[in-house]
């Protein structure tokens, strides 16, 4: 009976033996860090020489696979939080020292193309740079950007508009009333222009040398005002201001008024030819000759002759009433 049980033991623990193998065989090397009881458990268990067999080749695959942990190896300690990743730290120096050469360059040395291109990485550079959870990778390609839009500047061509600037001067010092309003008009849209090309810190040797020679041309093609003679039209002027209407008929006076108004215009005009000073000229002196003066001594004698009229008729009232009187006197 004794016999019996002992070879139903051997039996079972050669069982459970052989599934350990078959566990240590299938279980992958990912299964790392597990526990497992261990030999000591297996050896309170059960001391055959099949258990001492195998603990002695199961733990030599385990030190080999570093399939788990045996109980009688040190433990790491646990994180309950989890596996701590440290923060990298990068190293943005390289970055600042570009933002910072980027930085004193002068917009009016470059092109504007190739400044706002070198504006735009730098903007995004410094926003990079401001960035505490920036990558490296991030600040690398920052710096690159940024680095190659430096490269990438075109300087700004350097424009002599000396010559500009002294047209301009002369153009400036000249007088309207010295030309024609045509010729004139003309110059002062050029000048114009010409002001604006000298002030464009951007502008062009082609766009200089242009406004150069159309200032030049539309100073070429000024027209001389004609001198002109006023001193006739300004005597007319002062002499029929001398006169007085009171004098003169009311027609006659209307036509002095007009051809006066009309002189002083063409004398206060500074771009009057003489044709037009001549004409107003003529025309106030024939007004002035024209004048018709009151005939006083003509009303005068009517006014006379009205009152003669008047003691006549008295004269006339008595002389019939001295004939009435007669007549009762006397006796027809």
């Amino acid at each position: 009976m004794y016999r019996e049980k002992r070879k139903i033991a051997k039996l079972v623990v050669g069982c459970a033996v052989a599934a350990l193998m078959l566990f240590v065989t299938v279980v992958p090397a990912s299964a790392a860090g597990k526990h497992f009881p261990g030999k000591h458990y297996l050896q309170r268990s059960y001391n055959g020489k099949y258990v001492k067999a195998y603990i002695t080749a199961f733990t030599a695959r385990a030190k080999r696979d570093g399939a788990f942990k045996c109980n009688w190896q040190k433990k790491d300690p646990v994180d309950k939080k989890g596996p701590q990743t440290e923060a990298e730290t990068v190293d943005k120096s390289g970055l600042a020292a570009a933002i910072e050469a980027a930085a004193g360059l002068k917009a009016e040395d470059y092109t504007n193309a190739s400044w706002a291109m070198l504006a735009e990485a730098l903007s995004a550079a410094e926003t990079v740079m401001a960035d505490e959870q920036a990558t490296r990778e991030a600040v690398d390609e920052a710096l690159a950007k940024l680095n190659a839009a430096v490269e990438a500047l075109v300087a700004a061509e350097t424009v002599d508009k000396s010559g500009l600037a002294a047209a301009i001067e002369a153009a400036a010092g000249l007088k309207a009333e010295d030309y024609t309003n045509a010729s004139w008009a003309m110059l002062a849209e050029v000048l114009a222009a010409a002001e604006t090309v000298m002030a464009d810190e951007q502008a062009t040797r082609e766009a200089v040398d242009e406004a150069l020679a159309k200032l030049n041309a539309a100073v070429e093609a000024l027209v001389a005002a004609e001198a002109v003679d006023k001193s006739g039209l300004a005597a007319a002027i002062e002499a029929a201001a001398k006169l007085n209407a009171a004098d003169y008929t009311e027609k006659s006076w209307s036509k002095l008024e007009k051809a006066r108004t009309d002189a002083v215009k063409v004398m206060a005009d500074d771009q009057a030819t003489q044709k037009q000073v001549d004409k107003a000229l003529l025309k106030l002196n024939k007004a002035i000759d024209a004048l018709e003066e009151v005939k006083e001594e003509q009303d005068t004698r009517l006014e006379i002759y009205q009152k003669l009229l008047v003691a006549f008729a008295k004269m006339q009232d008595s002389y019939n009433r001295l004939l009435d009187m007669f007549d009762r006197i006397f006796g027809k």
